[in-house]
């Protein structure tokens, strides 16, 4: 629909589809559950109403043409993962990923759970450190975007959790896989994924993640141009150096008493290492 049928999962990683940045499907889902729809909010029909919005919305741009960061992109790619698997995105995620690595602290947040067993937000998660204070205390339902909590907390371009101890747990994992000493991904796959896209000239995206910029970039100064990394809304921050075996791993809480904190140029610290 829309152009839409030529869009790659190459254009989507590389956030080159010509899909807008972002929609109000908060806003939009909100009003439907004003309107009647009771626990219409974070729920399995507000999920399919999202995707269902993005499969009839218009690009702004023909796919390969121009790069835009789009949440939609990735909000499709992790329905994808849901349709092909038949299971919930944070179930095959699960399986596949956090298991095996032996990750027991990361994970999303579930909010139909969350609502089904009556569970209590709580400012903070000592036992098992799934999240952190953020705007309005610690319920997923106010920690990243709006509309992936209206979607439930499960969804392709935000709501994982993690410590960074098990996020440079990931890194190693994959910093071995380029390597060659495992297997856990392929060498060929993630040093594809590893390497600047070339579909719009000047980008800097690889597949699902970026590269240092030539000026002001989130990587600092002293990372080489085959570094990959990427930042977070909240305040987080990854970059590693494939070739050195390096990575670094920043968790911070710029949302943290409020939404609207612009202290950082970005939305994660710049390294200067």
């Amino acid at each position: 629909m829309h152009g839409k049928t030529i869009i790659t999962f190459r254009h989507l990683l590389a956030h080159c589809s010509g899909l807008a940045a972002w929609r109000p499907f908060y806003q939009r889902i909100k009003e439907i559950e004003k309107g009647g729809r009771v626990n219409f909010m974070a729920s399995y029909g507000s999920k399919e109403f999202a995707y269902e919005e993005i499969h009839r919305e218009k690009p702004e741009a023909p796919p390969a043409t121009k790069t835009i960061y789009s949440d939609l992109g990735f909000i499709l790619l992790g329905e994808t993962i849901e349709k092909v698997s038949s299971v919930a995105l944070n179930r095959y995620c699960r399986e596949k990923f956090f298991e095996p690595l032996g990750l027991r602290a990361t994970d999303y947040i579930d909010i139909s759970q969350v609502r089904s067993r009556r569970l209590e937000p709580v400012p903070t998660c000592s036992r098992r450190p799934k999240c952190a204070p953020r705007a309005s205390g610690c319920w997923s339902a106010r920690l990243t975007t709006r509309t992936h909590s209206a979607m439930g907390g499960v969804a392709g371009h935000a709501g994982l959790f993690a410590p960074v101890r098990e996020v440079d747990r990931i890194a190693s994992e994959l910093i071995a896989c380029y390597a060659g000493r495992s297997d856990f991904v392929p060498r060929k796959i993630i040093r594809e994924f590893w390497t600047r896209d070339a579909t719009v000239p000047g980008s800097t995206w690889a597949l699902g993640w970026d590269t240092p910029s030539a000026e002001h970039s989130s990587s600092g100064h002293r990372l080489s141009p085959g570094a990959v990394g990427h930042l977070g809304f909240t305040g987080t921050s990854i970059w590693i150096e494939p070739e050195k075996e390096i990575a670094i791993s920043m968790l911070t809480n710029r949302v943290h008493p409020k939404r609207d904190n612009q202290r950082s140029a970005t939305s994660a610290p710049r390294f200067t290492i």
